[in-house]
């Protein structure tokens, strides 16, 4: 594999956040590990499965963020978004305006497709919005299906709440199923069927590993430790 030395690397460590990357020795070392972690893509801790079907959509984006943006598009997520961009990472942030109706825009859905991995980030609310439950439960299917690599986060939130849908979350789901009584016929069994897959996605997300950010967290020390998870196991390659 010498003659293949991935250098983009490099270029990013160097250029990233004021590093200087000047001997030459500590370059080639840098490139070396860099092809082990390449070499080591499929030994990930993170859980994906053996095999992808043939017709998998073309990759668009490196990662899609999930979030819940009144939570932490200010913070949590603003930092994370801004240091994937300058490491030359392809990312998806959603947009408000993508927020229309009842059912994921053909946009989301495309982008969640089109994304090698997912970063979830779950905050208190996360669960209340119908439109992250609905973004969950997608990228949860492409894990499923594909080799869609997904990491959480769990946002001032315990990921033992998060599997059971239980304080915050609990809240959040007895006011998705008084809505689902709300409903007469195939329209409350068609409700049901989908606030049920919103529970299944959250526990199977809940069972991964992650990150998790505490109130006494440093939120910037807590988005290097997800890049590095992440440039670490692969999920870019």
């Amino acid at each position: 594999m010498t003659q293949g030395v991935c250098t983009w690397p490099l270029k990013v460590l160097n250029n990233y956040r004021g590093i200087k990357l000047e001997d030459s020795n500590v370059l080639w070392g840098l490139n070396y590990k860099w092809l082990e972690v390449q070499e080591a893509l499929f030994s990930s801790t993170m859980e994906v499965p053996s095999t992808a079907p043939p017709n998998r959509p073309r990759m668009t984006y490196d990662v899609f963020i999930s979030f819940r943006g009144e939570d932490t598009r200010n913070n949590f997520v603003g930092f994370l978004y801004e240091d994937l961009r300058q490491l030359g990472i392809m990312t998806f942030m959603d947009d408000k305006k993508l927020l229309i109706g009842d059912d994921l825009s053909e946009k989301l859905v495309k982008a969640i497709e089109e994304s090698r991995s997912s970063i979830v980030v779950l905050s208190k609310d996360y669960a209340s919005s119908k439109w992250c439950l609905k973004e969950l439960a997608k990228i949860m299917d492409c894990m499923s299906e594909t080799t869609h690599r997904v990491l959480p986060v769990f946002y001032h939130v315990d990921p033992s709440h998060v599997r059971h849908q239980s304080g915050n979350f609990r809240k959040s789901f007895d006011e998705h199923e008084e809505k689902a009584q709300k409903f007469t016929g195939q329209q409350k069994e068609e409700y049901w069927k989908e606030v049920r897959n919103w529970k299944d996605s959250m526990t199977k997300i809940g069972n991964l590993a992650g990150e998790v950010v505490t109130q006494h967290s440093s939120e910037v020390d807590v988005v290097k430790k997800s890049l590095t998870r992440y440039l670490k196991h692969g999920a870019l390659g």
